[in-house]
């Protein structure tokens, strides 16, 4: 008979690092693209970001 608890520790240590992965891969590309808006941002300047925005707003109505 097989009981939740009853999992060796390798085991329990390879789910975790199978879990955590995703997590990790999401991360490093939350911060790309966060780093790539702010480099665009100062190359290019406020003024196009927000003519994007309001341009996007003005479309949804």
């Amino acid at each position: 008979m097989s009981r939740t608890g009853d999992t060796a520790p390798e085991q329990r240590e390879d789910a975790r690092i199978d879990q955590s992965t995703p997590v990790a891969v999401g991360a490093a590309v939350f911060a790309l693209l966060l780093a790539a808006s702010a480099l665009l941002w100062t190359r290019f300047g406020e003024s196009v970001y927000v003519e994007r925005i309001l341009g996007a707003i003005a479309n949804c109505f």
